[in-house]
C-alpha cells in the first residue's frame, strides 16, 4: 500500500465518517420528533340515525 492510496483511504474514510454523523443527528432528531408527539385519538365509530318529523314518511 502506497502512501497516496493510505492518504485517499484517509479522507474517504474522513468523509464517511462525517456523513454517517451527519445522518445519525438528524435521525436521532426524527426520532425524538416523534417520540414527543403524542398519538391520534382513537377514531370512534358513528351510527347511522334516521329521524322523521311529523309522522311517518317514505324514504326514496
Amino acid at each position: 500500500c502506497d502512501t497516496n492510496s493510505s492518504s485517499e483511504i484517509a479522507k474517504l474514510t474522513h468523509a464517511v465518517n462525517e456523513q454517517t454523523s451527519a445522518m445519525t443527528t438528524a435521525i436521532t432528531a426524527m426520532l425524538r420528533q416523534f417520540q414527543a408527539t403524542p398519538p391520534p385519538d382513537p377514531v370512534k365509530a358513528v351510527d347511522e340515525t334516521f329521524f322523521t318529523c311529523g309522522g311517518a314518511h317514505p324514504y326514496y
